[in-house]
C-alpha cells in the first residue's frame, strides 16, 4: 500500500496580532509526524514576518476539527485587509500521481487550484481534440 508524500510551504505574510497568532500556530501540526517549520523572521521594516513549511500537509486541529480547510478559514482571521497568504501542497504516491495545489487567502477570499484542474484547463485552450490526462 502506498502513501501520499507531500511537502508543503507558505510566503511570508504579515498578521494583525502577534499574541493571537502565536495560539494559532499552536493548533497546527503535519499529518505526517514531521514538525512544523516555522520561517518567521523579521522584515527590512523591523515587522513580524510569518512563513512556514512541513514535509506533509498542514492541518488545523482543536477539540472540534482535524481539518486542513479549516487552516485557510482559521488564517483568513488573522490577515490585515491588505495581506495576502498563499500555501502551496506538492505530493506523489509512488509513481501513481503526482499532484499539487495552491491556496491564496485574503481577509475577503479563499481561492483553490490544484495543478491536475489548472493542465487540464491549459490543454483545452491548446488542443482540445487531444487532451490526454497527464496521471
Amino acid at each position: 500500500m502506498a502513501n501520499y508524500n507531500a511537502v508543503s510551504r507558505t510566503n511570508y505574510f504579515h498578521v494583525k496580532d502577534e499574541e493571537e497568532f502565536k495560539d494559532f500556530m499552536s493548533h497546527l501540526s503535519v499529518d505526517s509526524g514531521d514538525p512544523l517549520c516555522d520561517f518567521s523572521k523579521t522584515d527590512k521594516d523591523g515587522n513580524v514576518i510569518h512563513g512556514f513549511g512541513a514535509h506533509g500537509s498542514v492541518i488545523y486541529s482543536d477539540e472540534d476539527n482535524i481539518d486542513q480547510d479549516e487552516l485557510f478559514y482559521r488564517i483568513q482571521e488573522h490577515l490585515p485587509s491588505d495581506e495576502i497568504f498563499v500555501y502551496k501542497e506538492i505530493g506523489h504516491e509512488k509513481l501513481a500521481y503526482v499532484d499539487g495545489f495552491v491556496v491564496i487567502v485574503t481577509p475577503m477570499v479563499i481561492n483553490r487550484i490544484s495543478l491536475d484542474d489548472w493542465l487540464r484547463e491549459q490543454g483545452k485552450k491548446l488542443n482540445p481534440k487531444n487532451l490526454v490526462d497527464a496521471g
